[in-house]
């Protein structure tokens, strides 16, 4: 893929006039866990982009064990207008809601999950939610955002669509300050004198310095096995946006590695002289993940990219595998080159062994995948089925909210209509 590095101001005046869509929907999906504190400000940081027609409807695909994230989202929705004029007219005039909140136990959808339907109790990863949210949402063209931001804003949305204003576009993904463009970080605590090693915000880019970076500068340089894939600067972004029919051929891990597995299986997918974007979309504000929380995300990411690459490359996989070392050392090269904080070391020296570890077992080859959307049987059969029963879950919702009888228990029952 031809790659382009654009920053969110590129496209800012999609605050003030419509994005161009070439007769394309626009569905904005909103992965989901315990995110009630933070999905409330998205509504009204939303709202100037449905409006214009920037983004035509917003999917919450929650896998939360309570309602409190399904129900903070849809009293926000439900008192922000336009959200609240366009459900409402939609509700009663029997039309697709333009806002949906749904559940990844909600029966009415379990079907799409292949056998792997989600157990109450064990967090079901992200990348099941995203699943759910790929199989409900109606639109052309998909864009995907996490939901922790502290300091939601329009530019997050605006970043990733404008993009599509160029009828050649399959991709967009998104960087952000800090977690993927550091430098200036480190450069700034060269010109105050601080001792970089003091410097918590580095903390926060650490898998994609340490991990990430590296990963795909040799899966692509090195290996030539993902070309492009290491001109992106943010490898490991929740922010992203391609054509629905581009992410339902995709296999979908349940966890965490979804963020590189998607990115890996389009940078093969995508005919060489397509365009995508990578946007800086500016500084993000989320909480850190702690060292146990950045170990998981880690063995998650190694164990998705072991996996794709065994998939499509078996022969040259087995290569790698007789010979371990030769891999971990090439990866500890590269990625020794980019540490800067004092932490990087330590990191380098897990992550090399969490590599090592993986290229001597087949565990990771258990993960579990969901079958790309355009092969999944049921979906195929019962796709708008799934589409109407998130409508009417939602709707259900809405009506206990409004009555004032909605519980923030735990799942008990979830019924549909």
């Amino acid at each position: 893929m031809l790659v382009k590095h654009k920053n969110y101001n590129d496209f800012s005046s999609l605050l003030d006039r419509p994005l161009k869509k070439h007769g394309k929907k626009i569905s904005l999906i909103l992965p989901a866990r315990d995110e009630h504190r933070t999905i409330g400000g998205y509504f009204p940081a939303f709202a100037e982009l449905m409006e214009n027609g920037c983004i035509d409807e917003i999917v919450v695909a929650d896998n939360s064990d309570d309602f409190r994230t399904i129900d903070a989202a849809l009293e926000s929705a439900m008192s922000t207008e336009p959200f609240r004029s366009r459900m409402v007219d939609a509700i009663d005039n029997g039309g697709t809601l333009p806002v949906k909140a749904v559940s990844v136990f909600d029966p009415g959808i379990a079907g799409i999950f292949n056998g792997h339907k989600p157990k109450r109790g064990v967090p079901p990863g992200k990348g099941t939610a995203m699943y759910m949210g790929m199989a409900v949402a109606t639109g052309d063209i998909l864009l995907f955002l996490d939901t922790d931001f502290d300091n939601i804003d329009p530019r997050f949305v605006y970043g990733l669509a404008g993009p599509f204003e160029n009828r050649h576009t399959v991709l967009s993904k998104a960087t952000f300050e800090i977690e993927d463009t550091y430098d200036t970080v480190v450069e700034a605590c060269r010109q105050q004198g601080r001792n970089i090693d003091d410097c918590t915000l580095l903390t926060k880019s650490a898998v994609t310095r340490t991990l990430a970076k590296p990963l795909t500068g040799l899966l692509d340089e090195d290996l030539g096995f993902f070309p492009t894939i290491s001109a992106f600067n943010g490898p490991l972004s929740g922010g992203c946006g391609a054509y629905r029919s581009a992410w339902h051929s995709l296999l979908v891990p349940v966890h965490y590695g979804i963020d590189i597995s998607y990115l890996m299986q389009f940078v093969r997918a995508f005919d060489p002289a397509a365009t995508a974007y990578d946007v800086n979309l500016g500084e993000v504000v989320q909480e850190s993940q702690g060292k146990g929380g950045l170990s998981n995300i880690s063995k998650n990411i190694i164990s998705t990219v072991m996996h794709h690459t065994s998939r499509f490359f078996p022969d040259s996989y087995d290569v790698l595998r007789r010979d371990p070392r030769g891999l971990v050392d090439d990866y500890r090269r590269r990625a020794e080159t980019l540490a800067v904080h004092r932490d990087d070391r330590m990191h380098i020296l897990d992550n090399a062994q969490l590599i090592s570890d993986a290229l001597g077992a087949a565990t990771f080859q258990e993960m579990t995948l969901l079958p790309p959307l355009h092969r999944n049987l049921y979906y195929c059969e019962r796709g708008e089925q799934v589409r109407e029963s998130a409508d009417e879950s939602t709707y259900s919702r809405i009506e206990l909210l409004e009555r004032g009888v909605a519980e923030n228990s735990i799942y008990q029952s979830l019924s549909v209509g």
